[in-house]
């Protein structure tokens, strides 16, 4: 046991004189292109280039807001689907101005199925007025049903 007491005393000294010695010789050693050591320095390259005369574009960066002047809501008269635009965002518009097309195809719809009923009726009306004109002819004759009761 005392053999290797020894041994790591030993193994500690060298260890921390290894440490002492880095410390005051490791820094004294010159690198490659470095400026460490305090030695002279080499000869430094100066380049030369003639002036010339040009305009230099003068560019200006800045964040900022845009607010518009006036703006415009719009509030549609209808329920339907927007199916073409025909302004851009931020463009001018006159009075009259067409700005939307909107999807129609429900509208007509209701336009064809309103001159069906128109149709229909007129065919029932034409039907009536052919069952009067009837009705009438029986009567002149006293062939109709009612003729008959009023005798």
């Amino acid at each position: 046991m005392k053999k290797s007491s020894l041994a790591s005393l030993i193994g500690a000294i060298v260890v921390v004189g290894g440490g002492i010695w880095y410390a005051m010789h490791g820094g004294d050693h010159p690198t490659t292109g470095s400026r460490m050591n305090n030695g002279p320095q080499g000869p430094t390259t100066v380049s030369i280039v003639a002036p010339q005369r040009q305009d230099v574009p003068v560019t200006l960066q800045a964040n900022g807001t845009v607010t518009p002047i006036s703006t415009v809501d719009l509030h549609p008269q209808t329920t339907s689907t927007i199916a073409k635009v025909h302004i851009r965002e931020g463009q001018f518009v006159k009075a009259g101005e067409l700005m939307f097309t909107l999807d129609d195809r429900s509208e007509r719809a209701n336009v064809d199925k309103a001159q069906a009923q128109v149709e229909r009726d007129r065919a029932a009306l034409a039907d009536y007025e052919r069952q009067y004109q009837r009705a009438l002819e029986l009567l002149e004759k006293n062939s109709s049903p009612r003729a008959r009761w009023t005798r």
